[in-house]
């Protein structure tokens, strides 16, 4: 079990849409309606799971799939640098799959120092020489960025 995790807008945009554009599975309504929805602007940035190291989201990615296709139009991220950027432009929030929002910070506590913490759970119960393994398995377009991050060209979240 992991945790993914997304940059997302803070001021999301209020849209008037059709339904037919909004709904999924084929359903027609009976007769032109409109709604109004928020664009949720999200791109998946990282995941976490016990045992490996964080692996993180290039964008464009490929194979995108959900938001993460509408994503691929807004950002461009090869680097934790880059994720750090748009964070820093104070228009982005990070959130976990669930919603809740960090802070810089706590993403470096949660996701960039995923593997010290790892690493301190096993020395703490006996379990010294502990290495998360990697995700650098050629196939999905893995590259690693400056700061030594693994990050995954094809669409994972």
């Amino acid at each position: 079990m992991g945790m993914n995790y997304y940059l997302r807008q803070k001021r999301t945009e209020l849209l008037e849409l059709p339904l037919e554009d909004v709904l999924r599975e084929g359903y027609v309504p009976a007769g032109p309606q409109t709604v109004r929805v928020y664009a949720d602007v999200r791109c998946h940035i990282a995941k976490t799971s016990w045992g490996w190291k964080p692996s993180f989201q290039a964008v464009p990615s490929h194979l995108p799939f959900d938001g993460q296709a509408e994503a691929d139009k807004v950002f461009s991220i090869r680097s934790v640098r880059d994720i750090r950027n748009y964070y820093g432009t104070g228009r982005y929030e990070i959130v976990d799959e669930d919603g809740e929002a960090y802070s810089w910070e706590e993403f470096e506590t949660r996701v960039l120092h995923w593997e010290d913490r790892m690493r301190d759970i096993c020395e703490a119960r006996g379990m010294n020489g502990f290495e998360p393994r990697t995700h650098m398995e050629g196939d999905l377009g893995d590259f690693v960025d400056p700061e030594g991050y693994e990050f995954c060209t094809t669409c994972f979240c």
